[in-house]
């Protein structure tokens, strides 16, 4: 078996990639710590606050999160009494996602954390944001189209 050296030493796009999108949830958690919540569920939190209520196949689209993931993702929310999950009375297959009072109140305080991070990693991206952006819209419609 040949085994090609270039191969070998060059850099993975997927690692590396995974490696920066990780440096920057870390910094975002680090930085949303004192308000209990992950940069994941501030991201979801805020999804629902604006929506009011929405359904989880609504929330499903909207965040570009499978259901299972999803589902996985809203009863940690649940367990942590930020949301609640309501029955359609008219169709009792179909739930409904809403804020808790509780889950404003950590959304709030996360806010002012989360503004002053997200202009941290703003002035450090400076005019690479723009590309991370593109970047992300590229890879997205790769992996949309590779299924």
């Amino acid at each position: 078996m040949h085994v090609n050296n270039q191969t070998l030493t060059d850099p993975c796009v997927c690692i590396s990639t995974r490696k920066a999108a990780n440096s920057l949830t870390n910094l975002y958690d680090e930085a949303l710590a004192k308000s209990g919540i992950k940069v994941t569920q501030y991201s979801l939190l805020k999804k629902i606050y604006g929506a009011s209520e929405i359904t989880i196949n609504e929330l499903s689209k909207l965040t570009k999160l499978n259901r299972t993931t999803l589902t996985r993702n809203l009863a940690i929310l649940e367990s942590g009494e930020l949301i609640e999950l309501i029955s359609d009375p008219e169709d009792l297959r179909r739930s409904v996602v809403r804020l808790t009072k509780f889950g404003e109140r950590a959304l709030k305080k996360a806010q002012t954390s989360w503004e002053d991070v997200q202009k941290k990693a703003k002035k450090v991206l400076g005019k690479d944001l723009e590309f991370y952006i593109e970047l992300n819209k590229k890879l997205s419609e790769l992996s949309h189209s590779n299924g």
